[in-house]
């Protein structure tokens, strides 16, 4: 079983501005026939006094506009940074058993010109292989690669 064979991925937040503090999701994901999902949120470079929170929001409407907040799902700190201890870090928000059947993302952060990413990676167990998303916030190119030889 292969990670990209069992799992979709998408581009949820692609932050345009580094100082917009309140960051929604561009793209909703349909979690019918998975088992969770997994935000992940790639910071690049967080500036001293930064503070940044990742969180999912859900909804049983596949609209943008219909996203609630799941603050309960919150990972990151509230607390201001002194240093870089932030920067090219990652925050990861798994959710499994999602109790909705679509889901976006949402990234709080302070004023500061901090810079994120957040990729959703949808999961599966058995139910077979996942057919990736070319659309726009989809997968350019991937493939698995078995026992490959230099």
């Amino acid at each position: 079983m292969s990670l990209f064979d069992n799992c979709a991925f998408d581009n949820i937040i692609i932050q345009t501005s580094a100082s917009a503090t309140d960051l929604e999701g561009e793209k909703v994901v349909d979690l019918a026939g998975y088992d969770g999902v997994c935000f992940v949120g790639i910071m690049d470079t967080v500036t001293a006094a930064g503070e940044i929170q990742l969180y999912a929001q859900f909804s049983n409407s596949s609209s943008t506009t219909d996203m609630e907040d799941d603050t309960g799902t919150a990972v990151g700190s509230t607390a201001a940074t002194t240093t870089t201890d932030y920067d090219d870090k990652l925050l990861v928000c798994d959710v499994y058993k999602p109790q909705y059947r679509y889901a976006s993302a949402h990234i709080d952060k302070s004023a500061q010109n901090s810079e994120v990413r957040v990729i959703a990676i949808r999961y599966r167990g058995a139910k077979g292989p996942v057919e990736q998303s070319t659309e726009q916030y989809g997968v350019l190119d991937g493939a698995v690669f078995v026992s490959p030889v230099i």
